[in-house]
């Protein structure tokens, strides 16, 4: 999934990885970590429960 992010930066200027904010504030700082480490920007989506 890095490789296709950094590969999509080539052709993209707006690429996003995201997560949702089910996980730990732990988790959602090492994911953005390695988001920032691709170039990408970094979503926090909120779960919403229907």
């Amino acid at each position: 999934m890095l490789k296709f992010t950094s590969d999509c930066l080539k052709y993209c200027s707006d690429v996003r990885m995201t997560v949702v904010d089910v996980i730990s504030k732990e988790e959602i700082s090492k994911s953005q970590k390695v988001c920032e480490s691709t170039g990408a920007r970094f979503v926090v989506r909120k779960f919403v429960k229907e």
